[in-house]
């Protein structure tokens, strides 16, 4: 008894011819196609103006702030939720392990989504397990 097709199940491709370089009397826009742009592309200058907005955060955290320290029920607050998160964390962490072991060879490594906490750590918060 057959279950699959009889054909492979990829077709081979013929063999790729080495690729000839560029002339500017073939086509100057494919010549130029090749080259790097020669002003700044838009990303880039995304990038520049989000670590522009990124560094005014910054700043304007610290004038938030202030020199003094947090006062004690900020503090509580930020150890609750620092403990919340670190329970979180584990219990994701265990049960998407639990789910890679049950899945055994089929099941791919956990992944993880994760959230930042107020001590700077990262904590997992979300998880999955790919099965193949």
């Amino acid at each position: 008894m057959q279950i699959g097709s009889s054909l492979p199940l990829f077709v081979p491709s013929p063999p790729v011819a080495p690729a000839r370089p560029l002339s500017a009397a073939v086509s100057p826009d494919i010549a130029r196609a090749d080259q790097p742009p020669a002003a700044p592309t838009q990303e880039a200058q995304a990038d520049s103006s989000a670590s522009g907005r990124e560094e005014a955060d910054r700043s304007a955290e610290r004038d938030g702030r202030g020199d003094g320290e947090p006062s004690a029920q900020q503090q509580r607050l930020e150890q609750l939720e620092i403990a919340e998160l670190s329970q979180r964390d584990r219990e994701v962490r265990a049960h998407e392990q639990a789910h890679a072991a049950v899945g055994g060879q089929y099941a791919g490594a956990p992944s993880y989504s994760f959230k930042r906490g107020p001590d700077g750590q990262r904590y997992a918060v979300s998880g999955e397990v790919s099965i193949d």
